[in-house]
């Protein structure tokens, strides 16, 4: 399965192998290093680092450390014209991860 659906700018994509028994879902952002101004240059990369480490629920973990906790993985990364942040888990564990 794959599905693709746009969130304002950003695009999130999905998909779930059967083969390889996981689930992935990318959310990728239109906007990186390539549109910062000269003053600002690493902004776009510490967001990013900011995002997965925010608190993500009641708890207080991380993104990162609330789909490790299930089993899965999650990382994130930033290139000169996109900032692409992702996490894998077993297909039982999709509710954790994506909400689409």
């Amino acid at each position: 399965m794959f599905t693709a659906k746009t969130l304002g700018e950003a695009r999130v994509t999905a998909d779930s192998d059967l083969g390889l028994d996981s689930f992935t879902v990318c959310v990728t952002v239109p906007s990186s290093s390539r549109d910062e101004p000269g003053d600002r240059i690493g902004v776009t990369h510490m967001l990013e680092h900011l995002v997965m480490s925010a608190p993500a629920d009641s708890r207080r973990r991380s993104f990162c450390d609330w789909v490790s906790e299930v089993g899965g993985q999650a990382n994130a990364m930033t290139t000169k014209e996109t900032v692409v942040y992702w996490a894998r888990t077993h297909p039982i564990r999709r509710s954790t991860v994506y909400c689409g």
